[in-house]
């Protein structure tokens, strides 16, 4: 499976029908987004947030055709900027673990959502990557690094976000829904795809003293060496909720 089939994953949980607002929560450079613009139809509003505004600014570039999307800035650490019983649907993907409270976020969702509306939530657990590797135990060592470091760019960190979504929203009381896992595997090591990108973002850990640079060059070797071979492999899980509010 790749990155982008666990995209067409999601997506094959949306209910299209009667769906007139979508909201994607931390919408990045909105490509779920415009992904579901595809799918639906009709004249639906279609809202991106974030709090960064170089993503929303690519993100509005790229749909300024197009009026039903509005990209716009914002902290979801704040009070979303919408009135009540907005949205049919609201999106949401790895953002949850970044904000401190949690509960206060699954709050507003319900509050803007429509009475019986859809929510996706879906978050990659960090602590299970897996990378083979000669050495077991450094693997091991910079996956659980990486797992508990918060970026500069995050309010929080939690590398076990993933299988903690159904214990955050379900505890709320505000949603009715289940879990899915989707297991994303790579057996290509370039540009693009996810393991090759952690392994570069692994790098940024030797600065903040999580990793040496010499842990870090064997393991990156190693991963190479495994490439070159045809021998490398990459999974990690992606855990989903989709529900609907009370």
């Amino acid at each position: 499976m790749s990155y982008n089939h666990l995209t067409e994953f999601l997506l094959s949980k949306v209910e299209f029908n009667q769906v007139t607002a979508i909201l994607d929560i931390g919408c990045g450079y909105g490509h779920q987004l415009i992904q579901l613009g595809e799918l639906v139809e009709g004249d639906v509003k279609l809202v991106g947030l974030d709090k960064m505004d170089t993503c929303i600014a690519q993100a509005n570039d790229a749909t300024k055709k197009d009026e039903r999307y509005t990209f716009m800035t914002g902290d979801l650490a704040k009070k979303l900027p919408f009135e009540d019983h907005t949205f049919d649907l609201v999106f949401s993907k790895d953002v949850l673990e970044c904000i401190v409270d949690k509960a206060s976020l699954l709050k507003e969702i319900h509050r803007v959502l429509k009475p019986g509306g859809q929510i996706i939530m879906a978050h990659y657990d960090f602590d299970t990557q897996v990378f083979d590797g000669s050495n077991k135990a450094l693997v091991r060592k910079i996956v659980q690094a990486y797992s508990d470091w918060e970026q500069a760019w995050m309010d929080d960190s939690d590398g076990w976000i993933g299988r903690r979504l159904w214990k955050y929203i379900n505890r709320t009381g505000l949603f009715s829904g289940s879990m899915d896992s989707f297991v994303l595997i790579e057996t290509t090591y370039k540009s693009g795809y996810f393991g090759y990108n952690r392994v570069q973002d692994f790098q940024d850990m030797i600065m903040k003293g999580f990793i040496s640079e010499n842990d870090y060059l064997t393991f990156k070797h190693d991963m190479e060496d495994l490439a070159r071979k045809d021998q490398y492999l990459f999974s990690i899980n992606s855990y989903v909720y989709t529900g609907t509010g009370k």
